[in-house]
């Protein structure tokens, strides 16, 4: 996965924690987490059900749009239908040979970096070009999950060198929804709640200490 190596470091050392409490880690190669980022990030299927959701229950919202993500969803009128059909064909098949291999090598869950690098200034943003950038890098992480029908959820797993928070995804079959949730909550009581991995937030412990003065 793209990205920053600090990001990686706190979610190794994460799993490492994990390891050590008693849980089975292993490092897998899983190509067609990559490739299903590849293809949501195509816009084949994403941006024309995005449009089409909006033009049918949100109508009023598209004015509203940031115009870059209004030039975004510019080019969905762009996809094919056949392109779109063969885009979806493909998805199902990557979900499949991922389920398949899940359930053929037993394992529970797939663990990733939530995201790969830090949230970067919103000043940092004003291209487009830079946006579009960081919007792939921060999706990277979480959309495969989406592409291939997969349940995920997010845990605190650290802070990175600047103190922004870094997460642990834990990504499961499509419908374990409740197991998924049932490790996610065993993991937790190995690493403690968000404010044993992150502290409380600044804004906020100042704010509570501002309340206190007064």
């Amino acid at each position: 996965m793209p990205g920053d190596g600090v990001y990686r470091t706190v979610v190794e050392d994460t799993l490492a924690e994990l390891r050590a409490a008693g849980a089975t880690v292993i490092e897998i190669d899983m190509p067609e987490l990559d490739e299903a980022g590849e293809r949501y990030f195509d816009g084949q299927i994403v941006q024309p059900e995005f449009l089409g959701f909006l033009e049918r229950d949100l109508p009023e919202w598209i004015p509203l749009l940031h115009p870059i993500a209004g030039k975004r969803l510019g080019a969905a009128g762009d996809v094919r239908a056949l392109d779109y059909l063969a885009a979806l064909h493909e998805r199902r098949r990557l979900s499949a040979v991922v389920h398949a291999r899940l359930a053929s090598e037993r394992i529970d869950l797939l663990a990733t970096p939530t995201l790969p690098i830090a949230p970067p200034p919103l000043a940092a943003l004003s291209r487009l070009g830079a946006y579009r950038d960081a919007n792939r890098l921060m999706l990277s992480g979480t959309c495969p999950a989406s592409m291939l029908d997969l349940c995920a959820i997010s845990l605190p797993a650290g802070l990175d060198g600047e103190g922004m928070p870094a997460g642990l995804q834990l990504m499961g079959r499509a419908g374990a929804d409740l197991a998924v949730l049932a490790q996610a909550a065993a993991v937790e009581s190995v690493l403690g709640t968000h404010l044993t991995r992150l502290g409380t937030p600044p804004r906020v412990g100042a704010s509570s200490s501002a309340e206190l003065r007064e």
